[in-house]
């Protein structure tokens, strides 16, 4: 299964890297430049695909927070799930307003939720990523519900932006079934 995935990414890379020079369009920044904006990573961040990932599930906690559990043992490099790109924005200056946004099939027509706040993940200095909190359905999409690991529960994966058009949550060490997946704080 790993292997499968990895191939996935690899070719989604590969037929990223050909076509993107034809999809490169230029935005008026608020600072007054104007920035190249590579939409077809915007696209790529934001599409969903089947890895057929089902290894992990969404389930609440007594408190009812909602929180990211093993369904099997998953070993440590392994791919768990992915970030998924509901929200897609890209912003010309680091730190500063988006500019463009993009949504994914299943959030299109959804209304915006704070791309700085919770379910978000920066990229880069440029792109963030938003998954939408009401969609938790989907095993190869759970990475924007994880909950960030504490001293008492030390996390046991991190985000790995894969080739720049996707985002994994990879197990750091193994893990096993029913235990909670949690991510570094700092990510």
């Amino acid at each position: 299964m790993q292997e499968r995935l990895q191939d996935i990414c690899a070719f989604r890379d590969a037929m990223y890297l050909g076509q993107r020079a034809e999809h490169v369009t230029r935005v008026n920044g608020p600072d007054g430049k104007t920035h190249e904006v590579d939409m077809l990573r915007m696209l790529c961040l934001s599409e969903m695909f089947e890895y057929g990932l089902c290894s992990a599930k969404v389930r609440n906690h007594p408190g009812g927070a909602p929180g990211v559990f093993a369904t099997q043992d998953i070993s440590a490099g392994h791919i768990i799930t992915f970030f998924p790109g509901d929200h897609v924005a890209f912003a010309p200056t680091p730190g500063g307003k988006a500019q463009l946004r993009l949504s994914s099939d299943r959030a299109r027509g959804k209304p915006l939720k704070d791309i700085e706040g919770a379910y978000a993940y920066a990229v880069d200095a440029n792109f963030t990523m938003q998954g939408d909190p009401e969609c938790v359905d989907n095993p190869n999409y759970l990475a924007h519900v994880i909950r960030k690991g504490q001293s008492d529960m030390p996390a046991n994966c991190t985000l790995v932006t894969m080739h720049g058009i996707a985002v994994a949550a990879t197990a750091t060490r193994d893990i096993v079934a029913e235990e909670e997946v949690l991510v570094a704080a700092c990510e």
